[in-house]
This record gives structure tokens, C-alpha cells and sequence, in this order.
């Protein structure tokens, strides 16, 4: 348990020791330089001195250990731990392979700095050392040469040359090279060598030692010979001979005539053949080993016996039925003696140069001649015969229909004849265009016909042979399309515009002019629609309306069409009166409506008259009295009456005329006329009146009778 716990604590006190020391050895780097010695531009071989000094405070008593780290392009070239603050590291010699950037990194208790980077330069490479063996060689042979710079570092491209004429290089680690050339030129050459420092600034050294190697033609040339000459005749033995003189291993010897190689051998050999025109031209002997070849030639004239026969046709062109000839010809040297023979496919036809026949299906093929002469064959080029066929009679017809006054196509066909053929678009009997196609139909364009028999003019011829007449077709027999008039729409039964409602119409459109079938076309303008269509094979269609109704009133039309064009008829405007029963139902409506407004009238009239239903009293009294003075008797007219609704108070019950007397209710002559207000109306006897108040009474009847007069019209008006 005690070792346990020491154990534990160990850990604890060493980190609390270690802390102490830490904090008592604090350090900081104040400055790194670095110094090139004796300078930083030298010449190669001269020694360098790379110093590298730390400017270091620290608290420590003890030595601090450096560590000095010395870097070239970055890369650790030396390094050292010192107790020193300065180090030195030194190049002796100093070589071109040292030239870099160059700086310095000082560490010391966990905190480093490097210093400024500084080049240094060294110029001159050593001079390479270059040995060939061997320096004696014959043309085709290698040497192997060697160059070496021993004392060069670094990476290099060696380069081997002759006079400064680049034979090869290669590029190597090592200060020293030795690769295998093959010298190809013959006599003496120099060779020398160079090296090249492949850094970033680059440096050429000087040219090594020369060295001299000989190289000797390797005598394996060869000679050419022709006999008996180089000059012959079609049909002379010739003999090429090839010439080696010298043999050596791997020797190879070649007879060839352009990328022909007509023999091949390990030694001299003579090729022997008949000459023939063809064979004129250049012959190349040559020999050949590994790296080397030699080669000769010389130039052969053969002259041509005869030349290559020529198979001509007589005539160039010729029919089924007429007869032909077949002559072959060709230039004969001197007076020498050929043979001709005409052949058909491989079938001997004839020993001469000459054939003739009549030309036809059994004579077609090919045909060619031969030549012979002193072992020599020569054949023409095979020629093609083939008889030609006659036109067959054309047929003439219309490609669609024909619609008057529009343009159509016409096309004139033969089933057979040899190509080209001429054809003739022939209307009313005169030539109107032609054609020569490498087909057996063509087309012509037409201008549009008038009538529908001026179809009929048309006819066409055709020919391939000038030396036979034409052929011509039958009369051109094509269906005519007529362009539909102006159509005309008519209403039946009525015949006019004016039908019954309920009724069944029937609506006709009819043409005169146009080639059915027809698509008629029946159009309601009042909504715009299409009423319904029909196709017909006549010159006129109908459509019925069942059942008219006044949603079907307005105009219409109808429009026509065939495969030509298409017409609209005028517009006709359908008028649809009542049904009959409807007009009936109507008058005694307003029969009825004009009595009982009748009655209502005369019942407000009455009422406005004599008014029943009310309580209504009308006293006229017309009284006769005595007057004082004896005047003329008064008449006195009096109404009462229960107030009307219109009447004016005050005035109802009052004489329109006068005021009565006094004493004119007891008065002995008057009478009183009761009326029913509703049946009659009661007249009293006038009364003797006070003739002092004549004039008086009777301006005041007179102005009651107005005032009576004006509340019944009122009456009236209600």
C-alpha cells in the first residue's frame, strides 16, 4: 500500500519540478543572421564558410543547448546542437551543385527563428573526361563512349557530340555516363562531351577532350547488269542481274521495280523474264544488314510490239432490230504479223478484228479483243453492249382532278424503252412543250382550261431513236371538276318569307353550275351556328325545320361546296307569325278586357253622378211666391245632401240660388220634389215669393247651379 502511494505522488512532485525548472530556464531569441564566407558569389573549388550567429536573452544560470538547423532551397543540408550561440558550416571546396538559397533556424527551449535566406552563387563546372572504344569501326558498327565529371554533385545532363552536332544525351544523378552510339557517316570523326547542371539557374561546363574515331564503308555496294541490253522488243528474254562482291553475315540482297521486289537472295542472282511494254523503268539491286544498306540501279526501255488493242461499236448507239459492227484495232511495230480473235464472256466468236450482227436480247454482253504476237497476249478493255429498246406508246393522264380554271399537272408515262427519252405534250393537235428525262414518265405543268371538252385536246408523244417515228398516246380522258355558282335558297311550302309558327319548313339549296358530289351547308346568321350539312350527288339539297318557332325567325344561308370551290347563297330573312289559335286566344282576351273596362268605367261614371252605397239626399224645391212687388215668380232650387268625400263645407244644404224666406217653410204655396238618388228626382211646384227678393235669389241660384256643376265634374275626374 506504502509503494502505492508513492506511486501516485511520484507524478505529481516530478510535474511540479519540472514546472519550477521550466519557469527558471524562460528564454526569448531575439535575432538569427546568417553570414556567407568569403562571399556569396564565388568561383567553383574556392571554400565557404556558412555562419550562422542567435542573439539569445534567457534567465537561466546554466548553458542553454542550441540546435542549428542550415537549409538550402528549403532542405536540411546540415545541423548541429551546440551550447555556442554560433555556428559555422563549412564547403570545402565549394562546387557550381552548392548555389542555392540558403538561411539558418536556431531552437532552444521550445521556441525557434530562422534567419533571412541568402544566395550564394558558385560558377564554373569541372571539365569532363570522355574515352570511346574502340576508335576503329566499320559503317553500321557502335562504339561506347564515357563521360565523367567525378567531382561535380547533383543532377546532370550529359550530351555527346560530333563537331557540335548532337549524336545523343541523357540525363543521370551520377558525375559519370557511358552509353553505346551508333556512327553512321563514314571517315573520320571527333567526339566530345559536356555537362549541363539542371538547377534553376542552369550552368553548361566546357567541352571535354576530343577524341577521333575512324569509321570504314563496309564494301557491300552492289553492281546491276541487264542483258542482252537495257534497250529490247515486247517479247526479248531479258536478264537483270544483281552483283555482290564481298559477303558478309547477315547480308541480305534485293531486285526491286517501284514497291515491287521482284527477287530476293543471300547473294548475287539473276532474274530473267519476257519483256513486255510494262516493264520499262527503273531496277534497284540493293544489300542490306542490320544497320547498313547499299544499293545500285539502272533504267530499262522495252519498246512495244503492238499497243493495246481497242474494241470499238458501230453505231455508238443501236436498236433492237438494227445491225452493228465490232472492229479492234491496235499499232503493230513494223511489219510484224498479229493475231486478232473477238470473244463474248470467255465464248470465242470470232478470228478477226472485225464482228458484225443484228443487234437484240441475244447479242447483249460483254465484248473484248485479243492480240498475240511473239509469246505476247495483250486484251482490250471489255465493252459494254446492250440494245436499246424502242419507246413503248406513252399513256397520257392527269395527276388529280381537273378543275376548271385552276392549273393541273399532266403526266405522259411509257411501261418500256432505253433511256433518255424525249416526250411531247401535244394540245389540239401542235406541239406545247417537251422534255428529254432519264425516266420513263414525265410531268407537265398545264394552264387552267375554260370548258370542261378542253380536256380532250391533249395528247402526248414520246421517242428515244431519232431514226424511228413516235409514238403517241390516246386523247387525254380525265374527270373535269365545274366550280359551283352562287347558290340560291328558297322556303317551301309558303314560298315566301312569311310562316306560320308550329309549321314545318322546308329550306332548298339549289345550283345551277358545278360537278358534284356536293357538301351543302345550311347556316343560322341570327346565332351563327351551323344549322346542319348534308352531301348530295344532285345539284340541290334540303333541310327541313320541323315544328317553326319564333327562336327560328331571322336569316339564313346556305354555302356550297365541290372538290373545286365553295359559294355562299344570299341571305333570305324567315319571318314567324302566331299560330292561329294563339290570335283567337288574343282578340277574345282583348274582347273581354275592352267590355269589362267598359263596365268599370260606367259604374265610376254613375257613381260620380249618384253615388250608391252612401247615404245621399238631393232636394231640388222649386218654389212659386208671391212677391211684394209683384215681379215674376222665383224659382229656388235647394240641395242637401250628406258631405261627399269631395264636397266643400259650409256649402252642402244651402240654396244654390237664394236663402229661404223666413217664413217659406210654412208657406202654403210651396212643393217640394223629393229624388231618389239612384232612380228619380222630385219636382215641387214653384211657390209664390216676395217679389222684392227676386233679384236678389236669383243671382244666388245662379251661382249655386255653377258651384253644383264644378263638384260633378270633380266627380267625373275620380
Amino acid at each position: 500500500m506504502e509503494h502505492l502511494r508513492l506511486f501516485l505522488v511520484l507524478p505529481g512532485l516530478l510535474g511540479l519540478f519540472t514546472g519550477q525548472v521550466c519557469e527558471a530556464q524562460s528564454s526569448t531569441i531575439n535575432a538569427v543572421t546568417l553570414m556567407l564566407l568569403p562571399s556569396d558569389n564565388l568561383v567553383t573549388q574556392t571554400d565557404v564558410t556558412l555562419r550562422c550567429e542567435a542573439q539569445i536573452s534567457h534567465s537561466s544560470v546554466e548553458l542553454l543547448i542550441h540546435s542549428f538547423r542550415f537549409l538550402r532551397d528549403g532542405v536540411i543540408v546540415y545541423n548541429k546542437n551546440s551550447s555556442d550561440t554560433t555556428v559555422d558550416y563549412k564547403i570545402t571546396p565549394a562546387r557550381a551543385s552548392n548555389s542555392g538559397w540558403y538561411n539558418c533556424v536556431v531552437r532552444v527551449l521550445g521556441k525557434e527563428k530562422a534567419s533571412p535566406k541568402k544566395r550564394l552563387i558558385v560558377t564554373g563546372l569541372q571539365t569532363p573526361q570522355l574515352s570511346v572504344r574502340p576508335d576503329i569501326i566499320y559503317e553500321g558498327d557502335e562504339v561506347t563512349a564515357k563521360c565523367s565529371a567525378l567531382e561535380e554533385t547533383g543532377t546532370f545532363l550529359f550530351s555527346f557530340l560530333d563537331n557540335d552536332q548532337l549524336i545523343k544525351s541523357e540525363v543521370s544523378n551520377s558525375p559519370s555516363v557511358e552509353i553505346r552510339l551508333k556512327l553512321e557517316k563514314l571517315g573520320e570523326i571527333y567526339l566530345h562531351c559536356n555537362i549541363f547542371l539542371l538547377r534553376s539557374e542552369g550552368e553548361r561546363s566546357s567541352n571535354s577532350n576530343t577524341v577521333k574515331v575512324i569509321i570504314r564503308e563496309l564494301d557491300i555496294a552492289p553492281t546491276i547488269a541487264f542483258a542482252p541490253s537495257a534497250r529490247v522488243i515486247e517479247g526479248d528474254s531479258l536478264s537483270v542481274q544483281c552483283i555482290v562482291t564481298k559477303s558478309v553475315p547477315n547480308l541480305e540482297v534485293f531486285l526491286t521495280k517501284g514497291n515491287k521486289v521482284l527477287r530476293q537472295g543471300l547473294t548475287s542472282f539473276i532474274h530473267k523474264f519476257t519483256a513486255r511494254a510494262e516493264d520499262s523503268g527503273m531496277y534497284i539491286c540493293k544489300t542490306e544488314t542490320e544497320y547498313v544498306q547499299k544499293s545500285t540501279n539502272g533504267t530499262v526501255t522495252v519498246t512495244e510490239l503492238f499497243s493495246k488493242p481497242v474494241l470499238r461499236q458501230y453505231p455508238e448507239k443501236v436498236f433492237e432490230g438494227e445491225r452493228f459492227s465490232l472492229n479492234c484495232s491496235s499499232k503493230v511495230l513494223g511489219q510484224r504479223e498479229v493475231t486478232f480473235s473477238l470473244y463474248k464472256g470467255n465464248v470465242k466468236q470470232k478470228n478477226g478484228a472485225h464482228f458484225s450482227a443484228i443487234a437484240g436480247p441475244a447479242n447483249n454482253g460483254k465484248f473484248f479483243c485479243k492480240v498475240e504476237a511473239r509469246g505476247i497476249t495483250k486484251l482490250s478493255t471489255p465493252l459494254e453492249l446492250t440494245a436499246r429498246v424502242q419507246v413503248s406508246a406513252p399513256a397520257i393522264s392527269a395527276l388529280g382532278k381537273v378543275i376548271i380554271g385552276k392549273p393541273f399537272q399532266l403526266q405522259c408515262k411509257s411501261k418500256s424503252g432505253s433511256l433518255p427519252i424525249t416526250f411531247i405534250l401535244i394540245k389540239d393537235r401542235r406541239p406545247v412543250s417537251s422534255k428529254v428525262v432519264q425516266a420513263h414518265q414525265a410531268l407537265f405543268n398545264v394552264s387552267a382550261i375554260s370548258k370542261r371538252v378542253d380536256v380532250t385536246e391533249f395528247s402526248c408523244q414520246a421517242f428515244n431513236n431519232v431514226n424511228s417515228p413516235r409514238t403517241a398516246s390516246q386523247r387525254l380522258w380525265a374527270e373535269v371538276v365545274e366550280p359551283v355558282n352562287k347558290p340560291t335558297l328558297t322556303v317551301d311550302p309558303y314560298g315566301n318569307m312569311v310562316v306560320n309558327e308550329g309549321s314545318d319548313v322546308v329550306l332548298t339549296c339549289s345550283i345551277t353550275q358545278g360537278t358534284p358530289p356536293l357538301t351543302i351547308s345550311w347556316y343560322h346568321s341570327k346565332r351563327g351556328e351551323l344549322k346542319t350539312q348534308t352531301h348530295v350527288l344532285d345539284m340541290q339539297g334540303s333541310h327541313t325545320v320541323k315544328g317553326i318557332g319564333q327562336g327560328d325567325e331571322g336569316e339564313y344561308y346556305c354555302r356550297v361546296t365541290n372538290d373545286a370551290n365553295e359559294n355562299k347563297s344570299p341571305l333570305i330573312t324567315l319571318n314567324v307569325r302566331l299560330a292561329l289559335w294563339k290570335i283567337s286566344l288574343i282578340v277574345i282576351f282583348i274582347f273581354l278586357l275592352l267590355v269589362a273596362l267598359a263596365i268599370v268605367l260606367l259604374v265610376l261614371v254613375r257613381k260620380s253622378v249618384c253615388p250608391c252605397g252612401k247615404k245621399k239626399t238631393t232636394e231640388l224645391s222649386v218654389r212659386a211666391k208671391k212677391s211684394k212687388s209683384d215681379d215674376p215668380q222665383r224659382v229656388s232650387l235647394m240641395l242637401e245632401e250628406q258631405p261627399a268625400p269631395n264636397a266643400t263645407p259650409g256649402v252642402m244644404g244651402r240654396s244654390v240660388w237664394s236663402e229661404p224666406d223666413a217664413d217659406s217653410g210654412s208657406d202654403a204655396d210651396s212643393q217640394e220634389i223629393r229624388e231618389d238618388p239612384c232612380e228619380n228626382m222630385n219636382v215641387t211646384p214653384p211657390e209664390q215669393t216676395d217679389p222684392n227678393r227676386g233679384a236678389t235669389d236669383h243671382v244666388h241660384a245662379q251661382g249655386s247651379l255653377e258651384y253644383a256643376q264644378l263638384n260633378r265634374s270633380d266627380a267625373e275626374a275620380v
